[in-house]
């Protein structure tokens, strides 16, 4: 079953893409972007020109504009992600976390929550956004 959910009130450009199982809120607007498999996509939202990876959520009013986001991250409500941001596999930013612009935010150990802005474990980015958890 290849089931896509999208309410009627978003729109999807010409030029996305949207993976299978992945289910689409209420009055969002996606351009120029492609969704993986398994995503959820809550309401509110605006994707431009970004590669969102599987397994991804992403909460009320999130902002994504010429980013990437990866595999099994979580953005939570209020969510800006500016222009040049790549967020790695199982990020997971605090509510109206603001990255940006250019920013590079990894997780090979686990996932990232709020606390202090620092570099650990090996080049690791904490910021007030992050935490190592």
């Amino acid at each position: 079953d290849e089931k896509i959910t999208i309410a009627h009130s978003s729109k999807i450009s010409n030029g996305s893409v949207i993976g299978r199982e992945t289910q689409i809120g209420e009055k969002n607007l996606i351009e120029r972007s492609s969704i993986g498999n398994n995503c959820i996509i809550g309401d509110n939202c605006k994707i431009i020109n970004s590669y969102i990876w599987n397994n991804v959520k992403i909460e009320n009013g999130v902002r994504i504009e010429n980013a990437i986001i990866g595999d099994d991250a979580e953005l939570a409500a209020g969510t800006q992600i500016q222009k040049g941001c790549v967020l790695g596999d199982k990020v997971v930013t605090k509510e109206n976390a603001v990255i940006g612009p250019n920013e590079l935010v990894c997780s090979n150990e686990g996932k990232f929550k709020t606390d202090g802005d620092r570099f650990k474990n090996g080049g690791v980015y904490e910021s007030e956004n992050f935490k190592l958890e």
